[in-house]
């Protein structure tokens, strides 16, 4: 009976062994993963290369153009400029009109002391222009915003010797030394150093040293002293007073 009551039990009773104990994971679930991590692959998005703008070539210049001088409101110069030729171009007449030129020169001037290099209009009030004249690029020119007519003789517009714009073109692109704004016999004051408010007459104008030669009356004779641009002022009182 003991026997049979084990066997009873050992069959009708319930296996508690796993019942406390979490279900374990596969081994291959325990396993670290040692994969290595891999980036992402960026994309690069390809540019196009810039296009390469066609030059035009440089139009053919009529043999009958020639330079004019037109006239214009003080300070206009530059605006009517560009408006004749903006103009010229959408009315199809730039093959008659080739280009502008307002002339000017660099010129050295004294500022605050300091000697400074400026832009001058030889011709306040004028541009150039060079072009085929007809009825067609006169209307043009004459109806342009700004333009108060033509340099002319009676009602002929008068024409302008090349080489006197030539040279007038080298002026503007440097090829020619500075102006100053003082002259040989010109009366000046000296503004600063040992021989300051002393008057003196200039003698030499040294544009390449920026410097003039003034003849300043010293113990009663006349002594050259070489002063810089920036060291004078021209004398606009009475020339003859001297110190």
């Amino acid at each position: 009976m003991a026997k049979d009551k084990e066997l009873k039990n050992a069959d009708g009773g319930q296996d508690t062994t796993g019942q406390d104990k979490p279900a374990r994971k596969p081994a291959a679930a325990r396993r670290k993963d040692t994969t290595p991590a891999v980036e992402p692959i960026r994309t690069v998005e390809a540019t196009a290369p810039k296009p390469v703008e066609a030059v035009e070539p440089q139009k053919p210049k009529p043999e009958n153009a020639r330079w004019y001088a037109i006239h214009t409101y003080s300070g206009h110069e530059a605006k009517v400029s560009r408006n004749i030729l903006l103009r010229a171009d959408y009315e199809g007449l730039s093959q008659m009109i080739v280009r502008t030129f307002i002339p000017e020169e660099e010129e050295v001037r004294v500022v605050a002391g300091k000697t400074r290099n400026v832009k001058r209009k030889l011709f306040p009030g004028y541009v150039f222009i060079e072009m085929v004249l007809d009825d067609q690029t006169i209307q043009l020119v004459k109806s342009t915003t700004g333009v108060t007519g033509f340099l002319s003789s009676g009602n002929k517009p008068i024409s302008l010797k090349e080489n006197e714009v030539r040279h007038l073109e080298d002026l503007k692109e440097g090829k020619q030394p500075p102006r100053v704004e003082f002259e040989k016999g010109d009366i000046v004051r000296v503004t600063q150093g040992p021989f300051a408010e002393f008057t003196g007459k200039i003698d030499e104008v040294m544009i390449d040293k920026q410097k003039l030669r003034v003849l300043i009356e010293l113990f009663g004779r006349d002594t050259p002293v070489e002063l810089a641009f920036n060291e004078v002022d021209k004398e606009i009182a009475d020339p003859s007073r001297k110190h």
